[in-house]
């Protein structure tokens, strides 16, 4: 198994599935799948001479949308789970089933979901505060004295017969 998240918004992602519809982050998916699978390292390890290893990409957005193999992996751990008597949440006494539910396929497929997503949106603010950082102007040391001071835009000219607001 090897696991990736792929975010949807982003500019390469977007840029690839702009035309293709209403399947397109189902494709966009199926592609990184695809793309994970044809790996060289991938392919050695599963065409080796007697080899039964069978490899699975997961895939999921980072909002939460799974790929078609995740999908497939899913539903045979859960006939799984049905057969040994493990898919109704009452049967698991040390799970807490808080998230209204009573399956185990809604309980988990919501639960990885969730986790992309806040995964995400945690690396997502460590970008913000790193750019932000690295951007902080400093006099002497100390933080810019002008409370409105924006360190990502530049200074503007005076426009002509406009008032000297920068006292």
């Amino acid at each position: 198994m090897e696991v990736s998240v792929v975010t949807v918004g982003s500019d390469t992602s977007l840029a690839r599935i702009s035309r293709a519809g209403l399947d397109s982050v189902t494709a966009l998916l199926r592609a990184r799948e695809q793309e994970k699978r044809s790996h060289r390292v991938i392919q050695k390890i599963t065409n080796e001479a007697g080899n039964n290893t069978i490899f699975t990409p997961i895939v999921l957005s980072a909002s939460g949308a799974m790929g078609p193999s995740t999908v497939a992996f899913l539903k045979d751990v859960y006939a799984r789970a049905k057969a040994a008597g493990k898919f109704n949440m009452k049967q698991q006494p040390d799970m807490k089933y808080t998230w209204n539910t009573m399956v185990a396929s809604s309980y988990w497929d919501m639960r990885l979901s969730v986790a992309c997503t806040a995964t995400d949106a945690e690396f997502q603010n460590r970008i913000i505060i790193r750019d932000h950082t690295m951007n902080l102007p400093v006099v002497a040391r100390q933080p810019h004295p002008d409370p409105n001071h924006a360190p990502h835009t530049a200074p503007r000219p005076p426009v002509a017969g406009a008032p000297n607001r920068r006292a």
